[in-house]
C-alpha cells in the first residue's frame, strides 16, 4: 500500500496539535526544575520556595497561553517542512554508498580489527569484508595495502594463537576444525585480483603476508592434500599460492616458509614417490583434479625458476622426475589430453632449468629420452602441440652451451627420427600445428654437424614448397609466418653451403621460388625476393631467372607488378596511366607521409628509411640494378637465345619499370625531406652552410622527380605516335591492295557450296527412301510434321549476275567448270542410287 498524501491544512494542524500536547506535559514540570535551581535564600535566610508545589506565581508566569500559541505555530511549520522533505528526498543509491565507502577509512578499520578480534566478531568482520569486496574493487586495494593479507591467512590455521610447531599441527588437525574456508579463500582471491590488472601501480605500496602467515596457510594446503576427497579446497589454496607468485615470483617469505620445499616435493610425487617425508601417506589418482594439481605445480616451478634454490630441486630428484614425465611408459596412465598438457609443462620446466643443472640432465639420459618421446610419435601418435613443445625442447638443446649435447644427439639417431618425423607429417594434411612441426625440424637439422644430409635437407626445403604451391584439398593455407620462416632457413643453408645452392639449382628451386613470389602475401615475397637479390649477386641463377614464365608473365613482368602492388598498399599518388603525381614524394605511401608529418612521431624510426631497408620495392630495384648492369651480358645471350626476356611490356609496365628504375634517387630525396621537416618540428635551425647544402640537396632530388615524371608523358607520346604510324600504314596498305584475285577466288568458293548443296539435297532423299523402304514417291505424306515438303527429281540451276562482276575478271572458265563438275557428280550419283535401288 502507499503512504497516504496529506493537504496542506491537516499537516499544519497535526503538526501544531502534536506540539501543544508535549509542551502541556513537559512545561510545567520544566518550570519546576528551573525556579528550584535558580532560587536564592533571601534577606532573612529563608528560600522562596520549599518543595515542588510553586505558589503565589503571577499570572503572566503562570499562564500557558503564550507558549502554547507560540509552541503551536513552531511545531506546524517544522512539520510541514519535514514532511515537505521526505516527499521531496531521493534515497541514496548503493553507488553513492560504495563511494563514500571507497573514500573512508572503513577498510583499513576492518583489518585492523581481524588480529584482535574475538571468534564471533572475526566471523561477522569477515562476511562484511567479503561483500565490500564483491561490491568495489578499490575497497579490495585498501585492504591489500592495509595488511589485511596476514590476518587472513594466519587466523585460517585453527590454532593460530597457540603457535604450535609443524608436527603437532599435521598430527592434531583435521579438516571438520578448518572454519570459514569459503569466505577465507575467496576473499582473498578476490583481493589478489584486484591489484593484478595495474600491479606496476601497487608494487612498491603492497604489503604481503608474513613468513608465519604463509606457513600457516601452507599447513592447511598440507591438510588438505593429506585427506583424500578434498582436492577441490586443496587445487583452490594452492591456486592462491599460484596467484601471489605470478605478482611476486621472488618474494623472499615464500622460501622461509617452507613452500618452495613441498613445491619441490610434490611436483614429481607421482614419479619419484615420497616416502620419508610428511606427503608419505599421499596418493595420487589420474583424475581431473589430480591433472590440475599436478598442472598447477609445474607452472609453480616455472615461476620460482630465479630464486629456487638449486640444491634443493636435486635433493627432490626433480629433473630425474621430469624425465620420467616425458618418457613413454614410465608414468601414471593419465588420459590422453592430460597427458599432452604435462609434456608441454615437462618440457618448458626442464628448458628453465637445463643450463642450471646440465650434469642432472646429462646423467639421467636427458637426450635419449628426449627422443624417445619424438619417436614414440611415429608409433602412437599423439597431439601435434606436444610434438611441436618436444620439437622445441630439443631445438633448444642443439642451441645451448652443454658439452657433447649434438654429439649424444647424433649418436641417438636423431636425424633418422627427425626424418620419420618429416614423412609421416607430409603423409597427412598440412594443418597449422603440422606446419609449426615441420619448421622446428628445418631449424633442428641445421645446427646439426651432418654435411652428408645437406642436400638431402635441400631437397626437403623444396618439397615444401610444392606442397605450399600445390596443397591438397585438406590443407589449410600456409602461414606467413611459417613461409617466412622456411625461407630465412632456406636463406641460412643457401649462403652457407655451395654444395646446397647446388642442389638448388639442379632440383628447379629457382623457378619453385619464383613462383612462391608470385602466389605469395607482400611479407613472404620481402623476404623472397632478399633471398633472391642473393642469389642473383652472384650469377648463377641468371638464366633461371631469365627463362621463367608462368601463365604469360615474364620474370620482368613479376618485377613490375609485385613494384605497382606494394605501391597500391601504400596509396601512392599516382593517375590511371601511372604517373607521378608529386614529384616532391614520388614514392612515399599516404600513411607515410602522415607518419613522417606527425610532431609526436618517434625521432629514433623513419619511415622512408624502414621502407629503404625492408620493402619489396627496394628488392625490386636491387634486382633490376643486378639484370640491367651486374650481369647484362648474361641477360643479354640468355634474351637471343630465348626472345622471352623484356617481352610483352605493356605502356603502363614501361612508365612502372621507369619509377623502380630510379627507386633509390627518388627515395633519397623523400629521405631529405624527412630531414627537413624533423628540423622544423624540433625547432632546430641549423647553420647557413648546413642550410644551403640541405635545400639544394632537396631541390636537386625534387627536379630528379620532375624529369621522372617528364619522362613518363613521353612515352604516353610515343606511345600514341606510334599507333598513329601504324594506323596509317593499314590504311595505306589497304589502298594499295589489288582485291580482284581473292574476289574471283570467293566467287568460285561459292558456286562450290551451292553444289555441293545439292548433293547433299540428293543423298538426305536417299536415306529417307532406305529408312521408309519406299520408291519413286514425290511428295511423302510421311512427313507430315516437318514444316517443309520435299521435292525430288528437280534440278536447280543457280543464275549468275555477270553486271556485278568486275569487268576485268574472266569467270567463264570457272562457272563452266563448276558446272561441269555438278553435273558429273549428280550423274554419279544416279547411277549410284538405280544400282543400289
Amino acid at each position: 500500500m502507499g503512504e497516504q498524501q496529506f493537504s496542506f491544512l491537516p499537516k499544519i494542524v497535526n503538526g501544531g496539535i502534536a506540539g501543544v500536547i508535549g509542551v502541556t506535559c513537559v512545561f510545567p514540570l520544566d518550570l519546576v526544575k528551573t525556579r528550584l535551581q535558580n532560587q536564592r535564600a533571601g534577606p532573612d535566610g529563608k528560600l522562596m520556595y520549599s518543595s515542588i508545589i510553586l505558589n503565589n506565581l503571577p499570572m503572566k508566569e503562570n499562564s500557558l497561553q503564550t507558549t502554547i500559541m507560540r509552541v503551536f505555530l513552531t511545531s506546524s511549520a517544522h512539520a510541514y517542512k519535514e514532511r515537505k522533505t521526505m516527499d521531496t528526498e531521493i534515497s541514496v543509491s548503493e553507488q553513492s554508498c560504495r563511494d563514500a565507502i571507497e573514500k573512508s577509512n572503513l577498510p583499513e578499520i576492518i583489518a585492523h580489527m581481524f588480529v584482535d578480534s574475538n571468534d564471533e566478531l572475526y566471523k561477522k568482520l569477515l562476511n562484511l569484508a567479503y561483500k565490500l569486496a564483491e561490491k568495489s574493487k578499490p575497497i579490495c586495494q585498501k585492504f591489500v595495502m592495509s595488511a589485511a593479507l596476514t590476518p587472513l591467512m594466519l587466523r585460517f590455521y585453527p590454532k593460530w594463537k597457540e603457535c604450535d610447531r609443524e608436527e603437532r599441527f599435521e598430527t592434531e588437525i583435521e579438516t571438520t576444525s578448518i572454519e570459514h574456508y569459503f569466505t577465507v579463500t575467496n576473499l582473498i582471491a578476490l583481493l589478489l585480483d584486484s591489484i593484478k590488472e595495474n600491479f606496476s601501480n601497487f608494487k612498491k605500496i603492497v604489503i604481503w603476508p608474513t613468513s608465519t602467515a604463509l606457513k600457516n596457510f601452507l599447513l592447511i594446503l598440507r591438510v588438505y592434500t593429506k585427506w583424500r576427497g578434498y582436492q577441490v579446497e586443496r587445487n583452490s589454496i594452492l591456486a592462491i599460492f599460484l596467484k601471489i607468485l605470478s605478482l611476486h615470483p621472488l618474494l623472499s617469505n615464500l622460501n622461509t616458509c617452507g613452500f618452495a620445499n613441498d613445491l619441490a616435493l610434490l611436483s614429481v610425487a607421482t614419479e619419484m614417490g615420497t616416502a620419508g617425508t610428511w606427503a608419505s601417506t599421499v596418493t595420487f589418482l589420474p583424475d581431473e583434479r589430480d591433472y590440475e594439481f599436478k598442472r598447477m605445480l609445474l607452472i609453480a616451478l616455472c615461476l620460482k625458476s630465479r630464486d629456487i634454490d638449486l640444491n634443493l630441486l636435486k635433493t627432490r630428484k626433480v629433473i630425474p622426475g621430469l624425465l620420467r614425465i616425458i618418457t613413454p611408459g614410465m608414468n601414471i596412465p593419465w588420459r590422453p589430453d592430460f597427458y599432452c598438457g604435462l609434456l608441454r609443462l615437462a618440457f618448458y620446466v626442464l628448458q628453465l632449468y637445463l643450463e642450471q643443472l646440465s650434469s642432472e640432465f646429462m646423467n639421467n639420459n636427458g637426450p635419449v629420452r628426449t627422443l624417445m618421446m619424438i619417436e614414440y610419435y611415429t608409433i602412437k601418435p599423439y597431439s601435434n602441440d606436444a610434438l611441436i613443445s618436444a620439437l622445441h625442447f630439443l631445438k633448444f638443446l642443439t642451441e645451448v652451451r652443454i658439452r657433447n649435447m649434438i654429439e649424444e644427439l647424433e649418436k641417438n639417431h636423431c636425424v633418422e627420427i627427425l626424418l620419420c618425423i618429416w614423412e609421416q607429417l607430409m603423409a597427412n594434411s598440412l594443418r597449422q600445428s603440422s606446419q609449426k612441426c615441420l619448421m622446428y625440424i628445418f631449424f633442428i637439422l641445421n645446427k646439426m654437424n651432418v654435411d652428408k644430409q645437406k642436400d638431402f635437407l635441400m631437397i626437403l626445403h623444396i618439397e615444401l614448397l610444392k606442397r605450399v604451391l600445390n596443397p591438397t584439398k585438406e590443407d589449410v593455407i600456409a602461414n606467413d609466418k611459417m613461409l617466412v620462416t622456411h625461407i630465412r632457413l632456406l636463406w641460412n643453408s643457401l649462403t652457407s653451403f655451395d654444395k646446397s645452392f647446388d642442389s638448388f639449382i639442379a632440383n628447379s628451386g629457382i623457378f619453385i621460388l619464383l613462383d612462391t613470389i608470385k602466389n605469395c602475401t607482400m611479407a613472404v615475397k620481402a623476404v623472397a625476393l632478399g633471398l633472391l637479390v642473393d642469389l642473383c649477386e652472384e650469377g648463377t641463377c641468371i638464366p633461371y631467372v631469365v627463362t621463367w614464365r608462368s601463365r604469360g608473365k615474364t620474370f620482368l613482368n613479376l618485377l613490375i607488378d609485385i613494384f605497382m602492388e606494394e605501391n597500391r598498399m601504400l596509396k601512392v599518388k599516382v593517375n590511371e596511366n601511372c604517373i607521378i603525381k608529386d614529384p616532391e614524394w614520388p614514392i612515399c605511401g599516404h600513411k607515410q607521409k602522415e607518419e613522417i608529418e606527425r610532431k609526436d612521431k618517434n625521432s629514433s624510426a623513419s619511415p622512408s628509411t624502414i621502407d629503404l631497408l625492408g620493402s619489396c620495392r627496394s628488392k625490386v630495384y636491387a634486382l633490376l640494378q643486378i639484370l640491367n648492369f651486374i650481369h647484362e651480358e648474361k641477360v643479354e645471350m640468355c634474351n637471343e637465345q630465348y626472345h622471352i626476356f623484356d617481352k610483352r611490356v605493356s605502356i603502363t609496365d614501361q612508365i612502372s619499370l621507369l619509377l623502380a628504375q630510379n627507386y633509390l634517387l627518388l627515395k633519397l630525396g623523400e629521405v631529405w625531406s624527412e630531414i627537413q621537416i624533423d628540423l622544423i618540428n624540433e625547432n632546430l635551425q641549423p647553420i647557413d652552410l648546413d642550410s644551403f647544402l640541405l635545400d639544394t640537396v632537396t631541390k636537386y632530388y625534387r627536379n630528379w622527380g620532375l624529369r621522372i615524371q617528364e619522362a613518363q608523358h613521353e612515352i604516353i607520346q610515343q606511345n600514341r605516335f606510334k599507333e598513329l604510324i601504324a594506323e596509317k600504314e593499314l590504311y595505306l596498305l589497304l589502298k594499295e591492295a589489288r582485291l580482284s584475285n581473292s574476289y574471283k577466288a570467293l566467287v568460285e568458293l561459292k558456286l562450290l557450296a551451292r553444289s555441293s548443296e545439292i548433293i547433299f539435297r540428293l543423298r538426305g532423299t536417299q536415306r529417307q527412301r532406305k529408312h521408309l523402304n519406299l520408291e519413286n514417291m514425290a511428295v511423302g505424306k510421311w512427313m507430315f510434321n516437318l514444316p517443309v515438303q520435299p521435292i525430288y527429281h528437280q534440278h536447280i540451276k543457280i543464275p549468275i549476275d555477270e553486271t556485278k562482276l568486275d569487268e576485268k575478271c574472266d569467270l567463264d572458265a570457272v562457272s563452266s567448270a563448276a558446272s561441269t563438275d555438278n553435273e558429273c557428280n549428280i550423274a554419279k550419283f544416279e547411277q549410284e542410287e538405280s544400282s543400289e535401288c
